[in-house]
């Protein structure tokens, strides 16, 4: 089912890539790479016939389907909360206020925070903005906190 699935996605998004062909090189550029994408996942699906592959691929597209997805649905929300909260306490503050413009920037900020690539968060803040940096220090604690205890969950 999964097969025919990503095998339907693949093939719709490489016909709309086609027919973006003519219209703008930007647009056809997202979707040949989200086309390439779901052709690489729906390559899975051949492995089958491989006999070492075989259990491999089952159990890859098992976890996939079932617990990434879930664990992204619930991860999904926990980042949307922390990015709004986070997005909301820097406008407090103008220096992170001309940083991260627009909720899209302090999202992508929090998932970088996540993945540990963003290391000069509260460098050069002034003494000035003392409660507002404290409430967003502790807001970033137990957000670390807490998508410690999502990933390690993953883990499990």
């Amino acid at each position: 089912m999964a097969s025919h699935i990503s095998g339907i996605l693949f093939s719709t998004t490489v016909f709309i890539w086609f027919g973006f062909f003519e219209l703008a090189a930007h647009s056809q550029a997202y979707i040949l790479s989200v086309a390439l994408l779901l052709g690489w996942m729906f390559t899975i699906s051949f492995a089958k016939g491989f006999e070492t592959v075989h259990s491999f691929s089952i159990i890859l597209k098992h976890i996939f389907i079932r617990d990434i997805t879930r664990f992204l649905f619930i991860y999904l929300f926990v980042m949307l909360g922390f990015a709004l909260a986070f997005h909301v306490l820097f406008q407090l503050v103008p220096l992170l206020a001309d940083r991260y413009h627009s909720p899209w920037d302090t999202f992508f900020m929090t998932l970088n925070v996540m993945l540990g690539l963003e290391d000069s968060l509260f460098e050069d803040f002034e003494s000035s903005y003392g409660t507002a940096v404290a409430f967003i220090k502790t807001t970033y604690v137990a957000y670390v906190l807490l998508s410690g205890i999502i990933l390690f969950n993953l883990l499990i």
